[in-house]
């Protein structure tokens, strides 16, 4: 798995990651590794939070993903958290190592 500190999913098209040698932005419809992982993330949506699309997903390394949702006035109740035990690892090493190997 490529190491990185941080990755954010933006709704509106971008995605990036940082880490200690690779920084940068993508655009998401060039990624085909990503919606699996969007998917397996919110497969993990408890019941009392509503189903809305992402604002946005972070990935923070060896912590926990925080999936967003939109509503700002209900974000109590369209976000929530994974912790990182819980994901699937090879699905964050697709989504990790493609971002690394298309960064400019």
């Amino acid at each position: 798995m490529t190491q990185f500190k941080t990755i954010h999913i933006f709704a509106y098209g971008e995605t990036q990651i940082i880490g200690s040698t690779n920084d940068g932005k993508l655009t998401a419809s060039t990624l085909i590794t990503q919606q699996a992982l969007i998917d397996h993330i919110k497969g993990f949506r408890p019941d009392d939070v509503l189903d809305r699309p992402y604002h946005v997903i972070h990935l923070h390394h060896d912590n926990k993903a925080s999936y967003l949702g939109k509503g700002e006035a209900l974000k109590e109740k369209t976000s929530f958290h994974v912790d990182w035990s819980e994901l699937d690892q090879s699905l964050i090493s697709a989504l990790s190592d493609e971002l690394v190997a298309t960064l400019p």
